[in-house]
């Protein structure tokens, strides 16, 4: 292949990015769009999980990380409460 015809040219400039615009709604957002697949997820997983065989220590650090989620989901949604009636 012959690349006479080619001209490379490399900026030695460096490019100074945007900062995208603050969007107050965007963390709200994100979640919106991921805690669905994660409850997709958890409903796939007791339909082909066979619990009788996976071992304790599998299911207690499972509970473990369950318990974690339900406390971070109580403290948002106290937060969204609080913050929805002050308006």
């Amino acid at each position: 292949m012959n690349h006479s015809n080619y001209k490379y040219h490399f900026n030695t400039e460096p490019e100074i990015k945007q900062m995208p615009e603050y969007d107050p709604d965007a963390e709200l957002s994100s979640l919106n769009l991921t805690i669905p697949m994660w409850i997709r997820s958890m409903k796939r997983s007791v339909s082909i999980i066979n619990f009788k065989e996976a071992s304790t220590n599998a299911r207690k650090k499972l509970s473990d990380t369950l318990t974690d989620l339900k406390d971070a989901a109580d403290e948002l949604e106290e937060k969204l409460k609080e913050n929805t009636y002050e308006q």
